[in-house]
C-alpha cells in the first residue's frame, strides 16, 4: 500500500534532501524524470552509511547513484535515505509499506 506520494525535487531544483522513514515503511519508489540522484541509507540518525539494494536485480552500493527512470529501494529497517540531485527536472517519491 501507498503510504505516502510528495514530489522530493520540483523542476529545476538541485542539492540534498533527506527522507525520514517510518519503521513499517517496506520500500520507497523514486521516479526520476531527468538527471542523476545518489541515495544513501542510515540505520540511525548517528550511524555509518549502509549499501541499498533495489528490486530487479538492482544492487546498490554504499552511494546508489540512479537515472532517469523509476527506481524501487527497499529500506525496512532504515531511519533515513539522504538523496543528492543532478539535474532540471523533477523527482517524485512514494513509499510503501
Amino acid at each position: 500500500m501507498v503510504r505516502k506520494y510528495d514530489t522530493l525535487y520540483f523542476e529545476g531544483e538541485t542539492g540534498e534532501r533527506t527522507i525520514l522513514l517510518d519503521p513499517d515503511v517496506a520500500m520507497i519508489r523514486l521516479e526520476i524524470k531527468g538527471g542523476s540522484l545518489t541515495a544513501v541509507g542510515y540505520l540511525s540518525k548517528d550511524s555509518d552509511p549502509q549499501p541499498l539494494s533495489g528490486i530487479s536485480a538492482k544492487d546498490y552500493s554504499v552511494n546508489a547513484t540512479m537515472s532517469t527512470g523509476i527506481h524501487t529501494i527497499e529500506c525496512s529497517g532504515l531511519y533515513s535515505v539522504v538523496t543528492t540531485y543532478q539535474g532540471n527536472s523533477e523527482v517524485v517519491f512514494k513509499t510503501i509499506v
